[in-house]
């Protein structure tokens, strides 16, 4: 009875009712309030344009692929940096319709990244030979020794898209 009413004692401010109403309204409708009313007023001007882009991207998405990604070398000391560069080909879509992401993080015995932070990768270019493949490039400080990995993913943004992750699309290497 003395452990329960300890766990009760600590973890009732946290786990209860009221905070996940406030927790709830605040993360989650009153945003979604806000964009109801800037996809819908003064007219439904930016909502249907906000639909047609939306619908755009489903339909061209199955063409963009990332077609290739250099680093500036395999090992490197604690406290340097490695620049990535990533090329993407985006068929009909232009670098502001998407987000490309370095995600990078430790492995597991088994080569797989654990857990995980992306860094966004900035646009450099269009490739000089295809004009639908764009150069994305950041650099990455490491922090501590041990084995990483690294990865690139391609996810739609729009201002109005509410999560990239919403869309259901992320293409990976």
């Amino acid at each position: 009875i003395s452990k329960m009413k300890n766990s009760v004692r600590k973890l009732a401010p946290s786990f209860n009712t009221h905070r996940m109403i406030i927790e709830y309204t605040e993360r989650y409708y009153m945003p979604a309030l806000e964009r109801y009313a800037r996809l819908t007023q003064p007219d439904l001007k930016r909502g249907v344009e906000y639909s047609h882009w939306r619908s755009g991207v489903y339909q061209v998405w199955p063409r963009v692929r990332v077609v290739h990604v250099q680093t500036s070398g395999n090992e490197l000391k604690v406290g340097t940096e490695q620049e990535v560069h990533a090329w993407v080909d985006l068929g009909e879509l232009r670098p502001d319709d998407v987000t490309v992401q370095l995600f990078y993080g430790d492995l597991d015995r088994h080569g797989n990244i654990q857990g995980g932070d992306a860094v966004d990768m900035a646009p450099v270019g269009q490739d000089g030979k295809n004009r639908t493949v764009w150069e994305f490039a950041t650099r990455l400080a490491y922090r501590r020794t041990g084995n990483h990995g690294i990865s690139v993913r391609v996810l739609p943004a729009h201002p109005d898209l509410p999560t990239p992750f919403q869309a259901g699309l992320i293409r990976w290497t």
